[in-house]
């Protein structure tokens, strides 16, 4: 028998409780009075019935309590039951048009077998995009999102790992490039082969070729043995170049040499030799505008740009930060005391306000940092090394002007957090010279380190 779960807490009439389950009686209706139940056997349901007492709709505190509980069972399909005093409230009527498939306006009026045909449709569609998303999360089960970017991301990724052409990701840094990559191997024929990563923005300019393409005994002073190369090492498997825009214009015609051919030459070999490997690269920088400025061959990003993904940053994304935020202290909460079991409302409200300059990277590891230094049951802002009131809006700006010295201030100090204090690294992040760094933190009065002190 088909599943629902009635989510009524005790304030609700019980007269209407009883109406609701009378006209599905037909169907295996199971109540709860919270939340809990629901969310520890979420997978048991399609469907969902939630009713809310006019208590909740007038108190925004509430309300909001509500609609967080609700996102934590997003999964489920929900039907709200609700009056006509209630859909004139603008607050309910926005929780219905983000959380719920339909709604039953009291009093009931259907029959019962119109109302069952109702649910019975409803059932059917929801039936359908489980069976999407959870075909979706098979392939991409380490991924985490549930917004309309990363959904096209769970698309794409099974149409792209089919085949063989290069692929080209974009998105800054921090925001999951290299796990998209991970998953495009692991679900490609390539799966059993090597995985090979090479961050090309970490390699010495001078060795570039040599990691990239091995070298031969002799092949220089020092070479006393061969060594064969990350291509190489790749063979039948993926390369993934990561930071793709940072490599030397000297070794990107090699590179596309590599591409167009199917062959490299170790340094000190003649020989070229063949290699079978499929090349996904990523680069957080936009390489049309590395083009403009002479610093990325056009040619290179042809090759490369066959078929494209976009890692979006963690504020296109923003409803997913209290799943991620979740998911995080899920796997990190046994790294200390063992005692974090949620989230503040204050800690929740700063990780949605915060701007993430480092996204998910910045983010799993302020998650980490908290469930080591937690002493309580909930993380709290101070844990996550945010203010409680880390919120924008809240400064009372009063013109443009002030909105972008405040916007500014605010990127400043999130990036040099999400550096550690770095202020090179900063600076980078920012598209800065440290000097240009350095007088935006006198401009904003910012200390660049809480010792007083700057970390190079």
């Amino acid at each position: 028998m088909r599943k629902i779960a009635l989510f009524a807490q005790a304030d609700i009439n019980e007269i209407l409780v009883d109406q609701v389950l009378g006209l599905l009686s037909q169907w295996q209706v199971e109540r709860f009075g919270e939340w809990d139940g629901i969310r520890e056997n979420y997978s048991e349901y399609l469907l969902g019935i939630f009713l809310v007492s006019d208590d909740v709709i007038n108190d925004p505190a509430l309300l909001d309590k509500f609609e967080s509980q609700l996102c934590k069972v997003s999964e489920i399909d929900w039907v709200a039951v609700v009056t006509a005093k209630q859909l004139d409230s603008p607050a309910h009527k926005d929780l219905l048009a983000r959380y719920a498939v339909d709604y039953i306006s009291l009093p009931i009026m259907s029959s019962k077998q119109s109302l069952l045909a109702v649910f019975g449709h409803l059932y059917g569609m929801a039936e359908l995009r489980r069976r999407t998303y959870q075909s979706d999360h098979l392939i991409c089960e380490k991924i985490v999102g549930n917004c309309p970017a990363m959904k096209e991301i769970y698309r794409l990724i099974p149409k792209l790992a089919a085949t063989d052409a290069p692929i080209l990701i974009s998105g800054k840094s921090g925001t999951g490039k290299e796990l998209i990559a991970q998953t495009l191997h692991q679900q490609s024929a390539r799966a059993a082969q090597p995985f090979v990563v090479v961050n090309c923005g970490a390699i010495p300019e001078n060795l570039v070729e040599s990691e990239l393409f091995g070298y031969v005994k002799g092949a220089f002073t020092g070479a006393d043995g061969n060594k064969v190369g990350k291509i190489e090492l790749a063979q039948k498997g993926t390369l993934f170049l990561d930071e793709i825009g940072d490599l030397p214009l000297t070794q990107q015609v090699k590179i596309l040499r590599f591409l167009q051919e199917g062959t490299i030459n170790p340094v000190g070999l003649a020989e070229a030799r063949h290699v079978d490997v499929r090349v996904i690269a990523a680069s957080h920088i936009n390489l049309e505008e590395g083009i403009a400025k002479g610093t990325f061959r056009p040619d290179l990003f042809y090759r490369l740009n066959v078929l494209q993904i976009h890692s979006p940053a963690l504020v296109e994304r923003s409803g997913d930060i209290e799943l991620l935020a979740r998911h995080f202290l899920k796997k990190y909460r046994n790294e200390g005391l063992g005692v974090v079991k949620g989230f503040s409302k204050e800690a929740m409200d700063a990780l949605k306000s915060h701007t993430w300059p480092g996204n998910i990277r910045e983010l799993m590891n302020r998650i980490r940092k908290a469930a080591v230094l937690s002493e309580s049951n909930l993380v709290l802002a101070s844990d996550l090394g945010l203010l409680p009131c880390d919120i924008p809006k809240q400064a009372g700006v009063r013109n443009l002007a002030e909105a972008r010295d405040l916007a500014e201030k605010l990127t400043v100090v999130d990036t040099l957090a999400a550096n550690n204090h770095n202020v090179s690294k900063a600076a980078k992040q920012l598209g800065v010279s440290r000097m240009t760094l350095y007088r935006l933190l006198g401009k904003h009065k910012i200390e660049p380190a809480s010792s007083n002190t700057a970390t190079i």
